[in-house]
């Protein structure tokens, strides 16, 4: 799987992705300043997954129903930067395909919800 990174996300939890031998692309280092439509936009053209700890790009997926190759919202505030890492790796290296869903990680649960690709 292939993933592009929010501005807003923590670049220390991108940093342990790659570590872990995950292809992650960056909205901090491309194209700094994108409004979330355009940063969904790129990630659906180049085929990768939005990473993000903002809950707009729900809004854009499921309400607006924006082409998407999928979405994970990592809804966990008050956890560390460590914490977050380890919750997001045991869902990447667990789920099998993540492609088409709106996956939300928060501190009780990881739910998936399908979406309509276009």
């Amino acid at each position: 799987m292939r993933f592009l990174a929010d501005e807003c996300f923590d670049a220390r939890i991108v940093t342990t992705l790659i570590e872990h031998g995950h292809d992650v692309a960056s909205v901090r280092t491309m194209m700094p300043g994108a409004d979330d439509a355009t940063v969904l936009a790129h990630a659906f053209k180049d085929r990768r997954i939005v990473l993000t700890e903002d809950h707009d790009f729900g809004e854009l997926v499921v309400r607006l129903q924006r082409p998407t190759r999928g979405v994970i919202l990592l809804w966990l505030a008050q956890a560390t930067h460590l914490e977050k890492a380890r919750r997001l790796l045991k869902v990447v290296e667990r789920q099998e395909d993540l492609e088409g869903t709106f996956t939300v990680v928060d501190p009780e649960k990881t739910r998936f919800r399908p979406l309509k690709m276009t």
